[in-house]
């Protein structure tokens, strides 16, 4: 039968384990004075982009491995509608 050790709590590590500090605090990670613009996400602007496209999709019957799939469309026509839709 194996018994496992329950883990160390983190105050029971010694000082030194990251003696390159290499080991970043999440404080330091994560601050709000530094809000990066380029991570913010529309995603009212994202909803109304996927509405667009689906509705511009042309649709068809595809056949591959003899296997014919309803309503499918091609990766050309998902780039051909969002090129049209800029």
């Amino acid at each position: 039968m194996d018994i496992k050790m329950p883990v160390p709590l983190e105050e029971e590590y010694p000082q030194d384990q990251y003696p390159d500090e290499s080991y970043v605090e999440d404080e330091e990670l994560y601050s709000d004075s530094e809000e990066d613009e380029s991570l913010f996400v529309n995603f009212a602007l994202l909803s109304h982009l996927a509405v667009r496209l689906r509705d511009r999709v042309p649709r068809g019957t595809h056949v591959k491995g003899s296997i014919p799939y309803p309503r499918a469309f091609t990766g050309k026509d998902i780039v051909v509608s969002v090129v049209e839709l800029t």
